[in-house]
């Protein structure tokens, strides 16, 4: 389900400009950006280890966080994670309890509402440094707010974070903090449009008149990252009809940045589309198990290259045959010759190895993915 976020949430965490139209498609126009023909490129590189995506060139994307409310069982991932999708970083309702427990030291909190005093987060719990508490404040908390603890949202609204309530039941926490992602997305692409033609028509046309979409033949500099990445952390692994509405979620929103993916301690999951996709897995820290999955309906015929067992012209479908279990031939190669495992042991340069997927219709690719090499090496970055 698309939706608009409510007016208050927009105005907070948008700040949309109003003298510029600021659809995706008047932004892909005026920009030169938009989907084209040919073979989709999927690649997690961006979150699992930028420096490949530096040497593919697809650094400049910026990247947002969402995140849900799910354990997090290593602080570090989180924090891996926090600093690698800075563009834009939202709590989905009970997720902020979850991220002030992981990235904040046990203290005594003072709820307003009720004048009680708790012990928040509880002591057991691993925490980070005292010192990082004001570093990893979200841009904003929304959803219905019936799972955030008083004492956690006044802790937030005390430090400046806009606490966005929508009471509405037909969205989950997670659609109506993907639609505030969108709407702001929005708001930066048509400031982008703004300064691009002010930068290449020496600021010739009134700033309050909304100019038509600029003629720009070559890539202008300032087109870069005009559709972002967005990272889900956590949502796959607790109940099941919770599951199911977060897998829908990439049926219903990844045509609406540049990459959508659904990140948790054991796996990485996104939506490839109906044709030929290239997955770039980055080995040794992703691939080692990897599922294709009809979630949305049977797919009539799939091929694969790449994988530990390919396919062609399969036919795949709940009720039928389902990929799962499967892994990138890269570690059988590897295995041959030596190389790395998935845990990060005798670690090998990372790479990304290239595996092929054709489907005659959208399916959901999960690969599994080494939390404790991805965290050993961002440390190594520190």
């Amino acid at each position: 389900m698309t939706m608009e976020p409510p007016a208050a949430a927009a105005a907070a965490a948008a700040e949309q400009p109003t003298s510029v139209p600021a659809t995706d498609a008047a932004v892909d126009v005026a920009t030169g950006g938009g989907g084209g023909g040919g073979t989709s490129v999927l690649s997690h590189a961006f979150i699992l280890c930028p420096p490949l995506a530096r040497r593919a060139g697809d650094a400049a994307t910026p990247s947002a966080l969402v995140l849900l409310n799910t354990p997090h069982h290593d602080p570090d991932l989180l924090r891996m994670v926090w600093h690698r999708c800075s563009a834009f970083r939202i709590a989905a309702d009970g997720a902020a309890n979850e991220l002030l427990a992981g990235t904040h030291a046990p203290r005594i909190m003072h709820c307003r509402s009720t004048h009680t005093c708790t012990v928040f987060p509880p002591p057991s719990r691993a925490a980070l440094p005292p010192d990082d508490q004001l570093r990893y404040l979200p841009d904003a908390v929304a959803g219905d707010c019936d799972s955030v603890r008083p004492d956690v949202a006044a802790f937030y609204r005390d430090a400046g974070v806009p606490i966005l309530m929508d009471p509405d039941q037909d969205t989950t926490d997670l659609q109506k903090c993907l639609a505030i992602v969108a709407a702001r997305q929005a708001a930066v692409r048509a400031a982008l449009v703004r300064r691009c033609w002010r930068t290449t028509h020496n600021n010739t046309y009134p700033p309050s008149a909304p100019p038509p979409p600029p003629p720009l033949t070559t890539p202008h500099p300032m087109q870069a990252g005009t559709r972002w990445n967005v990272v889900v952390f956590g949502g796959l692994g607790g109940r099941l009809d919770q599951e199911a509405q977060n897998l829908n979620a990439l049926f219903t929103w990844s045509d609406r940045f540049e990459h959508m993916c659904i990140l948790t301690e054991d796996c990485v999951t996104a939506l490839l589309p109906r044709g030929t996709s290239t997955v770039e897995v980055c080995v040794p820290y992703e691939g080692r198990a990897i599922g294709l999955l009809p979630v949305g309906g049977p797919v009539a015929s799939l091929t694969t290259s790449g994988l530990r067992w390919d396919v062609t012209a399969w036919r795949t479908a709940f009720g039928g045959a389902i990929s799962t279990s499967n892994r990138a031939a890269w570690y059988d190669e590897a295995s041959r010759s030596g190389g790395s495992g998935h845990d990060g042991s005798e670690a090998a340069a990372a790479v990304c190895y290239p595996v092929s997927v054709t489907a005659s219709d959208p399916l959901v690719w999960s690969s599994s993915i080494s939390a404790a090499a991805l965290v050993a090496a961002w440390r190594a970055t520190l």
